[in-house]
């Protein structure tokens, strides 16, 4: 108990009733209900009452995993830590901090430790055509149901149009209708964003946007033979088509 109570063993240590005073080591982050991804950075910390040098070891349902930081000075209060991005899913986890110095230590209050999200485009793809006015299918393959983005640039970086501001993270596809006003160019691409995390997005490869070409055509003359026929057309149209 006088360990606990004069940790700096000033003589004062003595109390009557209940004790209310705080632990001379106490980790304050990670709390519970935190959720850290694997291959994020955080900052562990602490409030202590002590000088010299502490341990952080990090622990999932009692067994140590392996040690964070091997000694790290009390007084900083702090610790940036980088999370293996190959932990498995869990939360249970615990951080242990431990004096190196004395008999005090503290752990954390369970945390989760959360597998990154992904978010992959996967159409449209390089050297797809797309007709304008023409209604096609936007898809992304993503590890979570948080909403996403779907945007129009054209070139490095011009942003062109909002295709669709917020729609489920996890439903995997998108139905769009590419509007008439978009001009012909084979420099488009599309990008995904998560809205909870700017930082996770994904491009596709650029592909074409081209106007629907109207053709006009007529029936010049039919004629037909004991072998067969022969219709003759006459086509009209502004722009040339293949086929």
């Amino acid at each position: 108990l006088k360990d606990w109570l004069d940790p700096l063993d000033t003589g004062d240590w003595y109390v009557d009733g209940t004790y209310t005073g705080s632990p001379p080591l106490e980790i304050t982050s990670p709390s519970s209900g935190d959720v850290w991804e694997a291959g994020s950075t955080h900052q562990i910390t602490w409030d202590e009452s002590l000088t010299g040098t502490v341990s952080l070891k990090l622990y999932r349902q009692g067994v140590n995993l392996g040690t964070i930081a091997s000694s790290v000075n009390v007084n900083n209060r702090t610790y940036t830590w980088t999370i293996d991005s190959d932990l498995d899913p869990s939360e249970y986890y615990k951080i242990k901090i431990e004096s190196l110095s004395s008999d005090f230590d503290d752990f954390s209050d369970f945390f989760s430790i959360a597998i990154p999200p992904t978010l992959t485009l996967t159409s449209p793809s390089s050297g797809d055509v797309w007709e304008a006015g023409n209604s096609y299918q936007i898809e992304w393959d993503s590890n979570f149901s948080d909403n996403v983005s779907l945007k129009l640039y054209q070139g490095t970086n011009t942003f062109i149009a909002t295709i669709a501001s917020s729609i489920a993270g996890d439903s995997g596809s998108y139905n769009w209708t590419v509007g008439d006003n978009i001009q012909n160019g084979s420099n488009y691409k599309i990008k995904v964003t998560r809205l909870s995390g700017s930082t996770i997005y994904d491009y596709t490869p650029f592909f074409s946007i081209v106007q629907s070409v109207p053709v006009e055509f007529s029936i010049d003359s039919v004629v037909v033979t004991e072998s067969g026929g022969i219709i003759y057309v006459n086509m009209i149209n502004d722009s040339p088509i293949a086929g």
